[in-house]
């Protein structure tokens, strides 16, 4: 399947652009990693004793609250939009949907990984933009992850490769004794952010 020019991506080109989005958003991406650690801590303080599954509970949600805020984030950086720390805890609204998507795929994944790994890490290049599709455009369950599909359908191989690009990216950065990842963990969101705005054909800023 002929791909056209305008969704077409590059590894080197999404992960130059994550670090070059990095460095110009520096700020606002170490007061989000700060807010989260932050949170994080809190909660690790609060879930101890008898508030503990309780604590555990809320510590859930602000978590999936994080994960939508981070994609949030990278998309906003990707748009030339100003970024704010609020942004990670915004939509809660969509916390549900996003969820539910979550695991669904979660399932189908993990029994594609079963049957001889090569099923799930189809459906985990298939299904991984589920995600952007509910905090980008509000879309629904199903149609998050048929979207998803959709959009994925002609660069499997190259999505594919991507992926595994990223894994040995961010592995390097916690080989560095973890602080590594205080930039390859943004760079990765920066770069899945620009390839998903590309398999939508939709413009970024340089």
């Amino acid at each position: 399947m002929t791909v056209p020019e305008i969704n077409r991506f590059s590894i080197g080109e999404a992960l130059s652009y994550g670090w070059k989005k990095l460095q110009e958003n520096v700020g606002p991406l170490v007061t989000a990693a700060l807010a989260i650690v932050a949170v994080n801590f809190i909660f690790w303080l609060l879930g101890r004793g008898f508030l503990a599954g309780l604590m555990s509970l809320i510590g859930w949600f602000v978590s999936l609250l994080i994960s939508m805020g981070l994609i949030r984030i990278a998309l906003k950086i990707v748009d030339g939009e100003p970024v704010e720390t609020a942004d990670l805890f915004q939509r809660a609204d969509l916390a549900l949907p996003y969820f539910i998507a979550s695991v669904i795929v979660g399932v189908m994944v993990g029994i594609g990984l079963v049957f001889l790994i090569v099923p799930g890490i189809y459906l985990a290049v298939t299904f991984g933009f589920f995600g952007y599709n509910i905090v980008d455009k509000e879309h629904g369950i199903i149609e998050s992850i048929e979207q998803s599909a959709a959009i994925t359908k002609a660069q499997k191989w190259d999505l594919f490769a991507f992926g595994v690009a990223l894994f040995f990216f961010n592995l390097a950065g916690a080989i560095a004794l973890g602080v590594g990842l205080l930039i390859t963990v943004p760079v990765s969101m920066l770069a899945l952010a620009y390839v998903y705005r590309k398999l939508n054909g939709e413009p970024v800023t340089p």
